[in-house]
């Protein structure tokens, strides 16, 4: 699928592009360089009118669009026309470049007992361990050393993670092993977070299962990939997560259910994205954060591509019995999250909003978990959805749809 601007009457890509060619200055080298910081201002904007089509890192999406441009500028007029061909042509260029091993070093708020200490999937391989690295990562100090707090990059109590993946850069290499830690990391929280807290810290996040603070790439050697490291900006040390010994086969057999639902599902990439954002949504202090991370989270499966934010409280609320209460609930956090979004309020019940979508989405999660074999597509299972909750309108409207049958069959 090619790279293309988005179809809008609203967008105009050219009127970007020549305010970027009104201040380039290009060298006798062919370089090109930009005289004012409106170009910072640009490349954003130009970002919000692409449609990639690609699940790309935003730092690989970046370096394209910022080569294309260079290139078009230094031999013509900026337009979008030569632009998004020279996009794509850089495109191409990065898809045929060979893909390395890559590892990431990281960790995670796990104890013992651990739920998977091996694990493949989304094309990564992760290995959870109690210790210390293997010596060959030894190159990891160097970052540590450069580290803010030195007691908080490896929090004590805290699993390693190595995570490997194949990948044609560092930055995609990242991205691809975090969302799959994230993804697992979801799996587990599901059922490791609380449902609801009486008391507590407000601004404690909700996941009881966090990632380290730093995280390090590193070639098959042990060498550091690059230079520098990723971190968790929001950072806060949880208490290692420890599954009561009781419990233990359950926590486990549930988690790897998910894990075998997803894979069969038809709309797999959709449920992935969604269980990631429900990670990292939770993963906030900020309780308002968290929750209007959260109801995207949500959005994203029951309203994909939807304006009508009705159709999130109805098909949430479809799947209970008591359809009116719950449609009611949803419609409160729906009014919660609009005025935390457009009048910049905040709730001191924030905390307990993010109880409430964390017990609407694992519902919605579940539906679809449970129904991998019904629908061929997110749009099928969202139309089942819209189906009525009245018992006495889906059997009437059944009587029509079997006279309707018989009609067009000819009976």
């Amino acid at each position: 699928m090619a790279i293309k601007w988005k179809k809008s009457r609203k967008l105009n890509p050219d009127v970007i592009l020549d305010k970027i060619d009104s201040i380039k200055i290009v060298q006798d080298n062919g370089r090109v360089s930009y005289s004012d910081f409106k170009y910072l201002e640009a490349i954003p904007a130009l970002f919000s009118m692409l449609d990639f089509g690609k699940n790309l890192p935003w730092e690989i999406k970046s370096k394209i669009v910022k080569k294309a441009i260079s290139k078009v500028a230094a031999v013509e007029k900026l337009n979008s026309k030569s632009v998004i061909s020279e996009i794509n042509n850089e495109f191409q260029n990065y898809h045929s470049t060979k893909e390395n091993e890559y590892f990431l070093l990281t960790s995670i708020s796990l104890d013992e007992p651990l739920p998977s200490k091996l694990i493949d999937i989304n094309g990564c391989n992760i290995r959870i361990f109690k210790g210390e690295y293997p010596g060959k990562y030894a190159s990891r100090l160097t970052l540590v050393n450069k580290w803010r707090n030195p007691f908080e990059h490896t929090p004590d109590g805290y699993s390693k993670v190595i995570v490997k993946s194949k990948a044609k850069s560092p930055q995609e290499a990242v991205s691809k092993s975090l969302k799959t830690i994230d993804l697992i990391r979801a799996t587990w929280n599901i059922f490791a977070n609380l449902r609801m807290e009486i008391f507590g810290d407000s601004w404690k996040p909700i996941n009881n299962i966090r990632l380290g603070a730093m995280h390090s790439l590193h070639k098959k050697s042990g060498e550091l990939a690059v230079e520098y490291f990723w971190y968790e900006p929001e950072f806060t040390v949880a208490k290692p997560y420890r599954i009561k010994e009781e419990n233990y086969k359950v926590f486990k057999k549930n988690a790897n259910w998910v894990k075998v639902q997803i894979k069969s599902c038809k709309y797999s990439l959709k449920l992935i994205d969604a269980f990631v954002r429900y990670v990292r949504a939770l993963d906030e202090s900020n309780p308002n954060t968290a929750a209007f991370k959260l109801w995207g989270a949500i959005e994203s499966i029951a309203a994909p591509s939807e304006n009508r934010y009705d159709n999130i409280t109805r098909r949430c609320a479809f799947l209970f019995e008591e359809y009116e209460y719950h449609k009611q609930m949803l419609e409160h956090l729906r009014e919660y999250r609009n005025s935390t979004v457009h009048a910049g309020e905040e709730s001191v019940n924030a905390k307990d909003n993010c109880f409430q979508l964390q017990f609407y989405f694992y519902h919605l999660m579940q539906f679809h978990l449970l129904s991998v074999k019904k629908f061929v597509s997110l749009n099928d299972a969202n139309s089942f959805l819209d189906l009525p909750a009245d018992l006495k309108v889906l059997e009437q409207r059944k009587h029509f749809i079997e006279m309707a049958i018989k009609f067009v069959g000819g009976a």
